[in-house]
Protein backbone atom coordinates (compact mmCIF):
# COMPACT_ATOMS: atom_id res chain seq x y z
CA UNK A 1 0.00 0.00 0.00
CA UNK A 2 1.20 3.53 -0.68
CA UNK A 3 -0.04 7.11 -0.57
CA UNK A 4 -1.03 8.76 -3.79
CA UNK A 5 1.74 11.40 -4.24
CA UNK A 6 0.25 13.36 -7.09
CA UNK A 7 -3.55 13.57 -7.27
CA UNK A 8 -4.93 14.43 -10.71
CA UNK A 9 -5.13 18.10 -11.56
CA UNK A 10 -5.98 20.24 -14.55
CA UNK A 11 -3.58 23.09 -15.24
CA UNK A 12 -6.13 24.99 -17.28
CA UNK A 13 -8.97 24.67 -14.81
CA UNK A 14 -9.13 27.28 -12.07
CA UNK A 15 -11.06 24.83 -9.89
CA UNK A 16 -9.06 21.71 -9.05
CA UNK A 17 -10.53 18.87 -7.03
CA UNK A 18 -8.11 17.17 -4.64
CA UNK A 19 -8.94 13.66 -3.46
CA UNK A 20 -6.37 12.39 -1.05
CA UNK A 21 -6.65 8.82 0.06
CA UNK A 22 -4.91 5.51 -0.38
CA UNK A 23 -4.57 3.54 -3.59
CA UNK A 24 -3.99 -0.13 -4.10
CA UNK A 25 -0.86 -1.55 -5.62
CA UNK A 26 -2.42 -1.59 -9.05
CA UNK A 27 -3.15 2.14 -8.88
CA UNK A 28 -6.88 2.03 -8.12
CA UNK A 29 -8.22 4.09 -5.23
CA UNK A 30 -9.75 2.11 -2.41
CA UNK A 31 -11.66 2.57 0.84
CA UNK A 32 -11.60 0.83 4.21
CA UNK A 33 -13.36 -2.27 3.00
CA UNK A 34 -11.48 -2.78 -0.31
CA UNK A 35 -8.03 -2.03 1.16
CA UNK A 36 -8.40 -3.95 4.41
CA UNK A 37 -7.69 -2.59 7.90
CA UNK A 38 -4.95 -0.26 6.63
CA UNK A 39 -7.20 1.35 4.06
CA UNK A 40 -8.43 4.89 4.60
CA UNK A 41 -11.50 6.85 3.68
CA UNK A 42 -11.04 9.89 1.53
CA UNK A 43 -10.23 12.42 4.23
CA UNK A 44 -10.01 15.68 2.34
CA UNK A 45 -12.03 17.08 -0.51
CA UNK A 46 -11.10 20.65 -1.18
CA UNK A 47 -11.23 23.05 -4.07
CA UNK A 48 -8.54 25.53 -4.92
CA UNK A 49 -10.31 28.49 -6.45
CA UNK A 50 -7.33 30.33 -7.84
CA UNK A 51 -5.35 29.95 -11.10
CA UNK A 52 -1.84 28.60 -10.49
CA UNK A 53 0.97 27.54 -12.73
CA UNK A 54 1.73 23.83 -12.51
CA UNK A 55 4.81 24.16 -10.21
CA UNK A 56 2.97 26.48 -7.79
CA UNK A 57 -0.02 24.19 -7.73
CA UNK A 58 2.12 21.14 -7.07
CA UNK A 59 3.90 22.93 -4.21
CA UNK A 60 0.55 23.85 -2.70
CA UNK A 61 -0.71 20.30 -2.97
CA UNK A 62 2.41 18.90 -1.35
CA UNK A 63 2.04 21.40 1.53
CA UNK A 64 -1.57 20.37 2.14
CA UNK A 65 -0.75 16.68 2.05
CA UNK A 66 2.34 17.04 4.25
CA UNK A 67 0.56 19.09 6.92
CA UNK A 68 -2.55 16.96 7.13
CA UNK A 69 -1.29 13.44 6.56
CA UNK A 70 2.42 12.83 6.77
CA UNK A 71 2.74 13.92 10.45
CA UNK A 72 0.17 11.30 11.38
CA UNK A 73 2.38 8.61 9.82
CA UNK A 74 5.89 9.93 10.37
CA UNK A 75 5.69 12.06 13.52
CA UNK A 76 8.97 11.80 15.42
CA UNK A 77 9.28 10.42 18.93
CA UNK A 78 10.53 13.82 20.07
CA UNK A 79 7.38 15.48 18.78
CA UNK A 80 5.22 12.92 20.55
CA UNK A 81 7.11 13.40 23.80
CA UNK A 82 6.70 17.18 23.59
CA UNK A 83 3.02 16.80 22.83
CA UNK A 84 2.44 14.41 25.73
CA UNK A 85 4.46 16.60 28.11
CA UNK A 86 2.44 19.69 27.20
CA UNK A 87 -0.79 17.74 27.59
CA UNK A 88 0.29 16.45 31.01
CA UNK A 89 1.28 19.93 32.19
CA UNK A 90 -2.00 21.40 30.97
CA UNK A 91 -3.89 18.65 32.81
CA UNK A 92 -1.98 19.36 36.03
CA UNK A 93 -2.71 23.08 35.75
CA UNK A 94 -6.42 22.42 35.21
CA UNK A 95 -6.62 20.00 38.15
CA UNK A 96 -4.74 22.39 40.47
CA UNK A 97 -7.03 25.22 39.41
CA UNK A 98 -10.17 23.16 40.04
CA UNK A 99 -8.82 21.90 43.37
CA UNK A 100 -7.58 25.21 44.77
CA UNK A 101 -9.30 27.97 42.82
CA UNK A 102 -5.85 29.58 42.50
CA UNK A 103 -6.74 31.78 39.52
CA UNK A 104 -9.90 33.15 41.16
CA UNK A 105 -8.07 33.82 44.44
CA UNK A 106 -5.21 35.74 42.85
CA UNK A 107 -6.80 37.51 39.92
CA UNK A 108 -10.59 37.66 40.12
CA UNK A 109 -11.73 38.14 43.71
CA UNK A 110 -11.90 41.52 45.44
CA UNK A 111 -9.91 42.33 48.59
CA UNK A 112 -12.37 42.51 51.50
CA UNK A 113 -10.25 45.07 53.36
CA UNK A 114 -10.62 47.57 50.51
CA UNK A 115 -14.31 47.88 51.17
CA UNK A 116 -17.18 45.43 51.39
CA UNK A 117 -20.50 46.01 49.68
CA UNK A 118 -23.22 43.54 48.84
CA UNK A 119 -26.42 44.18 46.86
CA UNK A 120 -28.59 46.00 47.37
CA UNK A 121 -26.15 48.82 48.01
CA UNK A 122 -28.23 51.34 49.93
CA UNK A 123 -26.69 54.20 51.89
CA UNK A 124 -29.56 54.17 54.39
CA UNK A 125 -30.00 50.40 54.61
CA UNK A 126 -31.12 50.27 58.27
CA UNK A 127 -33.65 53.06 57.72
CA UNK A 128 -35.09 51.28 54.67
CA UNK A 129 -35.48 48.09 56.71
CA UNK A 130 -37.17 50.01 59.54
CA UNK A 131 -39.73 51.56 57.19
CA UNK A 132 -40.34 48.26 55.45
CA UNK A 133 -40.90 46.49 58.77
CA UNK A 134 -43.44 49.14 59.80
CA UNK A 135 -45.38 48.24 56.65
CA UNK A 136 -45.36 44.57 57.67
CA UNK A 137 -43.30 43.64 54.63
CA UNK A 138 -45.86 44.95 52.14
CA UNK A 139 -43.89 45.44 48.92
CA UNK A 140 -46.66 47.20 46.98
CA UNK A 141 -45.47 50.69 46.07
CA UNK A 142 -42.51 50.53 48.44
CA UNK A 143 -39.36 52.38 47.44
CA UNK A 144 -36.70 51.19 46.99
CA UNK A 145 -38.11 48.05 45.41
CA UNK A 146 -37.04 44.82 47.18
CA UNK A 147 -34.55 42.73 45.21
CA UNK A 148 -35.13 39.42 47.04
CA UNK A 149 -38.75 38.75 48.06
CA UNK A 150 -38.30 35.01 47.42
CA UNK A 151 -38.77 33.86 51.04
CA UNK A 152 -42.12 35.64 51.31
CA UNK A 153 -43.42 33.80 48.23
CA UNK A 154 -42.99 30.30 49.66
CA UNK A 155 -46.19 28.70 50.97
CA UNK A 156 -46.46 26.96 54.34
CA UNK A 157 -48.18 23.59 53.89
CA UNK A 158 -48.12 22.97 57.66
CA UNK A 159 -47.55 25.80 60.14
CA UNK A 160 -47.66 24.12 63.56
CA UNK A 161 -49.54 27.26 64.62
CA UNK A 162 -51.67 25.37 67.12
CA UNK A 163 -48.45 24.36 68.84
CA UNK A 164 -47.31 27.89 69.64
CA UNK A 165 -50.27 30.24 69.19
CA UNK A 166 -51.83 29.69 72.59
CA UNK A 167 -50.00 32.60 74.16
CA UNK A 168 -46.58 34.22 74.55
CA UNK A 169 -43.50 31.98 74.34
CA UNK A 170 -40.26 32.56 76.20
CA UNK A 171 -37.72 30.47 74.30
CA UNK A 172 -38.64 29.18 70.85
CA UNK A 173 -36.32 26.53 69.36
CA UNK A 174 -36.72 25.81 65.63
CA UNK A 175 -34.87 22.71 64.45
CA UNK A 176 -33.79 22.64 60.79
CA UNK A 177 -34.47 19.05 59.82
CA UNK A 178 -34.24 17.09 56.58
CA UNK A 179 -37.51 15.41 55.66
CA UNK A 180 -35.96 11.94 55.86
CA UNK A 181 -34.47 12.46 59.35
CA UNK A 182 -37.36 10.98 61.31
CA UNK A 183 -35.03 9.18 63.74
CA UNK A 184 -33.28 12.44 64.62
CA UNK A 185 -36.58 14.18 65.32
CA UNK A 186 -37.68 11.20 67.39
CA UNK A 187 -34.47 11.36 69.44
CA UNK A 188 -34.94 15.09 70.10
CA UNK A 189 -38.54 14.52 71.23
CA UNK A 190 -37.27 11.89 73.67
CA UNK A 191 -34.50 14.09 75.08
CA UNK A 192 -34.06 17.87 75.20
CA UNK A 193 -37.23 18.47 73.18
CA UNK A 194 -39.48 16.35 75.39
CA UNK A 195 -42.66 18.33 76.08
CA UNK A 196 -42.78 17.28 79.75
CA UNK A 197 -39.17 18.35 80.30
CA UNK A 198 -39.82 21.68 78.57
CA UNK A 199 -42.73 22.43 80.88
CA UNK A 200 -40.23 22.52 83.73
CA UNK A 201 -38.06 25.06 81.91
CA UNK A 202 -39.94 28.28 81.43
CA UNK A 203 -38.56 31.76 80.98
CA UNK A 204 -39.36 34.56 83.39
CA UNK A 205 -42.98 34.68 84.51
CA UNK A 206 -43.97 31.26 83.26
CA UNK A 207 -43.22 31.86 79.57
CA UNK A 208 -42.97 28.35 78.08
CA UNK A 209 -40.19 26.86 75.97
CA UNK A 210 -41.30 25.30 72.67
CA UNK A 211 -39.49 23.10 70.15
CA UNK A 212 -40.66 22.76 66.53
CA UNK A 213 -39.12 21.38 63.34
CA UNK A 214 -38.99 22.96 59.89
CA UNK A 215 -38.71 20.92 56.68
CA UNK A 216 -39.00 21.44 52.94
CA UNK A 217 -41.04 19.26 50.61
CA UNK A 218 -39.91 15.62 50.65
CA UNK A 219 -39.57 13.01 47.94
CA UNK A 220 -42.84 11.41 46.90
CA UNK A 221 -42.39 8.35 49.10
CA UNK A 222 -41.97 10.45 52.27
CA UNK A 223 -45.16 12.51 52.03
CA UNK A 224 -47.45 10.16 53.94
CA UNK A 225 -44.90 9.53 56.69
CA UNK A 226 -44.27 13.24 57.20
CA UNK A 227 -47.96 14.16 57.34
CA UNK A 228 -48.59 11.25 59.72
CA UNK A 229 -45.77 12.52 61.94
CA UNK A 230 -47.20 16.04 61.88
CA UNK A 231 -50.71 14.79 62.70
CA UNK A 232 -49.36 12.87 65.68
CA UNK A 233 -47.05 15.53 67.14
CA UNK A 234 -48.24 18.82 65.64
CA UNK A 235 -44.72 20.25 65.78
CA UNK A 236 -43.63 20.31 62.11
CA UNK A 237 -43.49 23.39 59.89
CA UNK A 238 -43.65 22.19 56.29
CA UNK A 239 -42.72 24.77 53.63
CA UNK A 240 -43.03 24.42 49.88
CA UNK A 241 -39.40 24.43 48.76
CA UNK A 242 -37.15 21.56 47.72
CA UNK A 243 -35.44 20.15 50.81
CA UNK A 244 -31.79 20.14 49.67
CA UNK A 245 -28.53 21.34 51.21
CA UNK A 246 -28.36 24.17 48.68
CA UNK A 247 -31.69 25.49 49.99
CA UNK A 248 -30.59 25.86 53.62
CA UNK A 249 -30.95 29.64 53.37
CA UNK A 250 -34.62 29.16 52.48
CA UNK A 251 -35.04 26.94 55.53
CA UNK A 252 -33.41 29.46 57.88
CA UNK A 253 -35.21 32.51 56.51
CA UNK A 254 -38.57 30.70 56.52
CA UNK A 255 -37.98 29.82 60.18
CA UNK A 256 -37.52 33.55 60.85
CA UNK A 257 -40.55 34.43 58.75
CA UNK A 258 -42.65 31.85 60.62
CA UNK A 259 -41.51 33.19 64.00
CA UNK A 260 -42.29 36.75 62.86
CA UNK A 261 -45.66 36.16 61.19
CA UNK A 262 -47.19 33.13 62.95
CA UNK A 263 -46.03 33.16 66.58
CA UNK A 264 -48.10 35.62 68.57
CA UNK A 265 -45.25 36.66 70.87
CA UNK A 266 -41.87 35.30 71.95
CA UNK A 267 -38.66 36.64 73.49
CA UNK A 268 -35.85 34.49 72.09
CA UNK A 269 -35.41 32.25 69.06
CA UNK A 270 -32.79 29.53 68.73
CA UNK A 271 -32.30 27.95 65.30
CA UNK A 272 -30.40 24.64 65.43
CA UNK A 273 -29.54 21.67 63.22
CA UNK A 274 -31.17 18.32 63.92
CA UNK A 275 -27.86 16.73 64.98
CA UNK A 276 -27.27 19.18 67.85
CA UNK A 277 -27.41 18.56 71.57
CA UNK A 278 -29.18 21.50 73.24
CA UNK A 279 -29.56 22.21 76.94
CA UNK A 280 -32.67 24.45 77.20
CA UNK A 281 -32.09 24.91 80.94
CA UNK A 282 -28.68 26.47 80.31
CA UNK A 283 -30.03 28.64 77.49
CA UNK A 284 -32.71 30.01 79.80
CA UNK A 285 -30.17 30.56 82.58
CA UNK A 286 -28.02 32.53 80.18
CA UNK A 287 -30.74 34.85 78.87
CA UNK A 288 -31.97 35.36 82.45
CA UNK A 289 -28.39 36.17 83.50
CA UNK A 290 -28.36 33.42 86.09
CA UNK A 291 -24.89 32.07 85.20
CA UNK A 292 -22.21 33.08 87.73
CA UNK A 293 -18.70 34.15 86.77
CA UNK A 294 -19.65 35.18 83.25
CA UNK A 295 -18.79 38.42 81.50
CA UNK A 296 -18.93 40.05 78.09
CA UNK A 297 -15.85 41.38 76.32
CA UNK A 298 -15.59 43.53 73.20
CA UNK A 299 -12.91 42.17 70.86
CA UNK A 300 -11.69 42.95 67.35
CA UNK A 301 -10.86 40.85 64.31
CA UNK A 302 -7.41 40.94 62.71
CA UNK A 303 -9.12 41.48 59.35
CA UNK A 304 -9.05 45.09 58.21
CA UNK A 305 -12.54 46.42 57.73
CA UNK A 306 -14.23 43.78 59.91
CA UNK A 307 -16.42 45.00 62.79
CA UNK A 308 -15.83 44.35 66.48
CA UNK A 309 -17.62 41.52 68.24
CA UNK A 310 -18.68 40.49 71.74
CA UNK A 311 -17.36 37.45 73.55
CA UNK A 312 -19.17 35.80 76.44
CA UNK A 313 -16.87 33.75 78.63
CA UNK A 314 -16.38 32.52 82.16
CA UNK A 315 -14.10 34.43 84.51
CA UNK A 316 -12.05 33.11 87.41
CA UNK A 317 -14.12 34.78 90.08
CA UNK A 318 -17.44 36.43 90.78
CA UNK A 319 -17.34 39.69 88.83
CA UNK A 320 -20.88 40.77 89.41
CA UNK A 321 -22.10 38.73 86.47
CA UNK A 322 -25.47 40.44 86.28
CA UNK A 323 -23.89 43.82 85.63
CA UNK A 324 -21.48 42.31 83.11
CA UNK A 325 -24.20 40.51 81.18
CA UNK A 326 -26.30 43.65 81.16
CA UNK A 327 -23.95 44.88 78.43
CA UNK A 328 -26.01 42.63 76.13
CA UNK A 329 -29.31 43.85 77.48
CA UNK A 330 -31.14 45.96 74.95
CA UNK A 331 -28.63 45.17 72.20
CA UNK A 332 -29.33 43.04 69.11
CA UNK A 333 -28.46 39.44 69.96
CA UNK A 334 -26.98 37.03 67.41
CA UNK A 335 -24.93 34.58 69.46
CA UNK A 336 -23.14 31.31 68.79
CA UNK A 337 -19.80 30.04 67.57
CA UNK A 338 -18.30 33.03 65.77
CA UNK A 339 -16.21 32.52 62.65
CA UNK A 340 -13.76 35.31 61.83
CA UNK A 341 -11.59 35.88 58.75
CA UNK A 342 -13.26 32.98 56.96
CA UNK A 343 -12.28 32.51 53.31
CA UNK A 344 -14.73 31.33 50.65
CA UNK A 345 -13.87 27.97 49.11
CA UNK A 346 -13.00 28.36 45.43
CA UNK A 347 -12.02 24.74 44.69
CA UNK A 348 -14.42 22.88 42.41
CA UNK A 349 -13.12 19.41 43.33
CA UNK A 350 -11.65 17.79 46.43
CA UNK A 351 -12.25 18.61 50.13
CA UNK A 352 -14.57 21.55 50.62
CA UNK A 353 -16.02 21.45 47.10
CA UNK A 354 -19.46 21.04 48.67
CA UNK A 355 -19.12 24.66 49.81
CA UNK A 356 -17.39 25.96 46.67
CA UNK A 357 -18.40 29.56 45.93
CA UNK A 358 -18.20 31.06 42.46
CA UNK A 359 -16.83 34.55 41.92
CA UNK A 360 -20.13 35.71 40.46
CA UNK A 361 -21.89 34.50 43.63
CA UNK A 362 -19.51 36.23 46.04
CA UNK A 363 -16.50 38.18 44.74
CA UNK A 364 -14.70 39.07 48.00
CA UNK A 365 -11.62 37.45 49.52
CA UNK A 366 -13.22 36.99 52.97
CA UNK A 367 -16.68 36.55 54.39
CA UNK A 368 -17.91 39.04 56.98
CA UNK A 369 -17.92 37.59 60.52
CA UNK A 370 -20.76 35.11 60.96
CA UNK A 371 -22.16 32.62 63.46
CA UNK A 372 -21.78 28.96 62.47
CA UNK A 373 -25.19 27.61 61.55
CA UNK A 374 -25.29 24.63 63.92
CA UNK A 375 -26.92 26.70 66.67
CA UNK A 376 -27.65 30.43 66.86
CA UNK A 377 -29.51 32.39 69.54
CA UNK A 378 -31.45 35.55 68.58
CA UNK A 379 -33.71 38.00 70.35
CA UNK A 380 -37.12 38.43 68.70
CA UNK A 381 -36.56 42.02 67.55
CA UNK A 382 -33.38 41.06 65.71
CA UNK A 383 -35.13 38.14 64.02
CA UNK A 384 -37.74 40.48 62.54
CA UNK A 385 -35.07 42.92 61.37
CA UNK A 386 -33.05 40.15 59.72
CA UNK A 387 -36.11 38.78 57.94
CA UNK A 388 -37.24 42.14 56.55
CA UNK A 389 -33.64 43.06 55.65
CA UNK A 390 -33.42 39.89 53.53
CA UNK A 391 -35.79 41.54 51.03
CA UNK A 392 -33.00 43.99 50.24
CA UNK A 393 -30.11 41.52 50.28
CA UNK A 394 -29.22 39.34 47.32
CA UNK A 395 -29.79 35.65 48.03
CA UNK A 396 -26.75 33.60 49.06
CA UNK A 397 -27.07 29.84 49.43
CA UNK A 398 -24.87 29.37 52.54
CA UNK A 399 -27.32 30.31 55.28
CA UNK A 400 -24.99 31.24 58.13
CA UNK A 401 -22.88 33.43 55.82
CA UNK A 402 -26.07 35.04 54.50
CA UNK A 403 -27.13 35.98 58.05
CA UNK A 404 -23.62 37.35 58.63
CA UNK A 405 -23.90 39.50 55.50
CA UNK A 406 -27.25 40.94 56.61
CA UNK A 407 -25.92 41.59 60.14
CA UNK A 408 -22.93 43.40 58.63
CA UNK A 409 -25.21 45.57 56.48
CA UNK A 410 -27.37 46.37 59.53
CA UNK A 411 -24.35 47.14 61.71
CA UNK A 412 -25.21 44.41 64.26
CA UNK A 413 -22.39 43.29 66.55
CA UNK A 414 -22.20 39.49 66.73
CA UNK A 415 -21.63 37.65 70.02
CA UNK A 416 -19.31 34.68 70.42
CA UNK A 417 -20.04 32.15 73.17
CA UNK A 418 -17.65 29.45 74.32
CA UNK A 419 -20.69 27.39 75.28
CA UNK A 420 -22.20 27.01 71.83
CA UNK A 421 -20.04 24.71 69.75
CA UNK A 422 -21.00 23.81 66.19
CA UNK A 423 -17.89 21.73 65.45
CA UNK A 424 -17.64 17.98 65.06
CA UNK A 425 -16.14 15.70 67.70
CA UNK A 426 -12.80 15.55 65.87
CA UNK A 427 -12.38 19.29 66.43
CA UNK A 428 -9.63 20.32 68.90
CA UNK A 429 -12.28 21.92 71.08
CA UNK A 430 -13.65 18.48 72.01
CA UNK A 431 -11.76 18.38 75.32
CA UNK A 432 -13.08 21.82 76.23
CA UNK A 433 -16.61 20.68 75.41
CA UNK A 434 -16.19 17.64 77.66
CA UNK A 435 -14.69 19.66 80.49
CA UNK A 436 -17.52 22.19 80.31
CA UNK A 437 -20.35 19.88 79.31
CA UNK A 438 -22.55 20.89 82.24
CA UNK A 439 -22.33 24.54 81.10
CA UNK A 440 -22.86 24.00 77.35
CA UNK A 441 -25.85 25.65 75.72
CA UNK A 442 -25.52 23.59 72.54
CA UNK A 443 -22.94 21.33 70.96
CA UNK A 444 -22.40 19.47 67.73
CA UNK A 445 -20.61 16.24 66.93
CA UNK A 446 -22.94 13.40 67.85
CA UNK A 447 -22.67 10.78 65.14
CA UNK A 448 -26.15 9.27 65.33
CA UNK A 449 -29.52 9.82 67.07
CA UNK A 450 -28.82 6.93 69.43
CA UNK A 451 -25.82 8.79 70.85
CA UNK A 452 -28.05 11.76 71.68
CA UNK A 453 -30.40 9.49 73.62
CA UNK A 454 -27.47 7.91 75.49
CA UNK A 455 -25.84 11.28 76.25
CA UNK A 456 -29.12 12.65 77.58
CA UNK A 457 -29.37 9.66 79.89
CA UNK A 458 -25.76 9.51 81.11
CA UNK A 459 -24.61 13.15 80.72
CA UNK A 460 -21.19 11.64 80.04
CA UNK A 461 -19.36 12.59 76.83
CA UNK A 462 -16.29 10.58 77.80
CA UNK A 463 -17.85 7.17 77.33
CA UNK A 464 -20.30 7.48 74.44
CA UNK A 465 -20.95 4.14 72.80
CA UNK A 466 -20.17 3.48 69.17
CA UNK A 467 -23.03 4.21 66.78
CA UNK A 468 -22.77 0.77 65.19
CA UNK A 469 -23.35 -0.88 68.56
CA UNK A 470 -26.16 1.50 69.50
CA UNK A 471 -27.93 1.10 66.16
CA UNK A 472 -27.83 -2.68 66.29
CA UNK A 473 -28.91 -2.80 69.92
CA UNK A 474 -32.13 -0.91 69.08
CA UNK A 475 -31.47 1.62 71.84
CA UNK A 476 -34.24 3.86 70.51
Amino acid sequence: MKSNPEPPYNDNNISVSIYTGLISDDGDTCDNKSCGKEGGNIVIRSRISQKYSSPDLMASLRTVITRHFIPQRRRSRKSWKSFLLCTALATVVIVVQLHSGWFEKHFLQTDFSRGFSYPANLDNFSEVVRRFRERGGNTLGFSPEPINPAYSHVSFLQRADGFVSKGPVGLLIVVKSATSNYKKRKAIRKTWGDVHFLKQNSLGAGLPTKVVFICGIPDDHAWSELFSEEDHHGDIILAQFQDTYGNNTFKTMLAMRWATEVVSSYKYLMIVDDDMYVNPSNVISFVQEDIPNMKVQTLHSNLSGAPAFYQVKETSGDNGHSAELNTLEGRPLIMGELWLDSLPFRNMIGPGSKWSVKIEEYPFSYFPPYIAGGATLFDSDTVANLYYASFFTRHFWIDDVFIGIIAYKLGITLTHSEYIDSSYRTHPSLKRMRDNFDKMLALHGLQCPEQLVELWSTLDMESLSDCYYLTNSNSM
